[in-house]
C-alpha cells in the first residue's frame, strides 16, 4: 500500500471517529465513506503535488573552441641590401676606412644619414656599424629620409667642414689639439661670417695652408659624436672663442704662421672665453 493510501485511510478513520463522537451511535453509509475517502485522497495528492519542486533541466555543457594563432607578419626592415656585395666604411665617404661588406638580402637597421640620405649609417644583425652609399642599385631604403636622424661620425684630421675662401692665400694656421676630444676650428670674417672651418681629432696637430690675408676671429668647439648635417658635436660639446683675433699678412717673400692650441699651455698668451651654443655659427652641410 502506498503512503498516500495509508494517509487517506488514516484520515478517513479519524473523520469517521469524529463523526461518531458528534452524532453519537450513528453509522455513515458505505457511499458516504467512499466519497469521503476520495475527497481526502484528492486533497493529499494536491498538497504533495504543490510542494514537490519542479526539476530544472540542466544545460548541456558547451565546448569553447581554442582560437588558432595567427602568425605575426615579418616586420619590414629599415633597409635591405640589393647589390651582391656592398662596401661599408667608418664614415660617409669612400675616403674613410673600409670596415666590412654586406651582401644581397641582408636586412639593415638605419641609424642615421648624411647629406639628404646620400649616405646611410647602418647596423646589421651581428652588430656591425658603418656607412654605405645610398644608391638604388645597392640598397633599398624603406624609410622616408625626413624620418632618418643625422648620423654621427669622426671626420679625419684636416677635413674641411666648410670652405668659403674666394681664393687661397699663402699663410699657415697650425692647430694643436692636445685635448682628449675632437675639435673643429673656425675663422670668421667679422662677427658671424665663417670663412673656413677645419676638423682636428683629439691629440692631433694639423697645419692648414692657404689662409688669405686678413684679421679673423677664431672660434672652436670640442666634443664627441660629430653630426655632419648639424655641424655640431652631439655629446660633451663645448663652445669657445679666442679673445684676440688671428692676423695673417703675406708678401712675395714672406707669409704668416699662426699656431693655436686648444688646450691650456703654460706661459701661453692667448685667452679663451666660453660661448653659448646659440652664438656658435652653423656649420651644417
Amino acid at each position: 500500500m502506498s503512503r498516500s493510501t495509508e494517509a487517506a485511510h488514516a484520515s478517513l478513520h479519524a473523520l469517521m471517529l469524529g463523526a461518531c463522537l458528534c452524532l453519537g451511535a450513528c453509522r455513515p453509509s458505505e457511499a458516504e465513506l467512499q466519497a469521503a475517502a476520495t475527497r481526502i485522497a484528492a486533497e493529499i495528492f494536491a498538497t504533495q503535488t504543490a510542494s514537490a519542486p519542479t526539476p530544472t533541466p540542466s544545460r548541456a555543457p558547451t565546448v569553447t573552441p581554442t582560437p588558432s594563432r595567427t602568425p605575426s607578419p615579418t616586420p619590414i626592415p629599415d633597409a635591405s641590401v640589393l647589390g651582391s656585395v656592398v662596401a661599408v666604411y667608418d664614415g660617409p665617404g669612400i675616403q674613410y676606412s673600409y670596415v666590412a661588406e654586406v651582401r644581397a638580402g641582408e636586412r639593415l637597421e638605419v641609424l642615421g644619414g648624411f647629406q639628404e640620405c646620400s649616405w646611410l649609417k647602418v647596423s646589421d644583425a651581428p652588430g656591425l656599424e658603418g656607412w654605405l652609399r645610398n644608391d638604388a642599385s645597392l640598397v633599398a631604403l624603406n624609410l622616408e629620409c625626413v624620418s632618418v636622424p643625422p648620423g654621427t661620425f669622426r671626420p679625419y684630421t684636416g677635413s674641411l667642414i666648410l670652405d668659403h675662401r674666394p681664393q687661397k692665400g699663402r699663410n699657415h694656421l697650425t692647430i694643436d689639439n692636445g685635448t682628449d676630444m675632437d675639435g673643429a676650428v673656425i675663422l670668421l670674417e667679422g662677427e658671424d661670417s665663417p670663412l673656413i672651418a677645419c676638423y682636428v681629432r683629439g691629440a692631433s696637430t694639423y697645419t692648414l695652408i692657404g689662409v688669405p690675408d686678413g684679421s679673423y676671429r677664431v672660434l672652436f668647439t670640442i666634443g664627441e659624436e660629430w653630426s655632419g648635417d648639424d655641424g655640431r658635436f652631439t655629446s660633451l660639446a663645448q663652445y669657445l672663442a679666442f679673445e684676440r683675433e688671428a692676423v695673417f699678412n703675406s708678401s712675395a717673400s714672406r707669409y704668416s704662421i699662426v699656431t693655436l692650441t686648444l688646450h691650456p699651455v703654460e706661459g701661453g698668451t692667448a685667452r679663451i672665453e666660453p660661448l653659448s651654443p646659440l652664438d656658435f655659427p652653423d656649420l651644417g652641410g
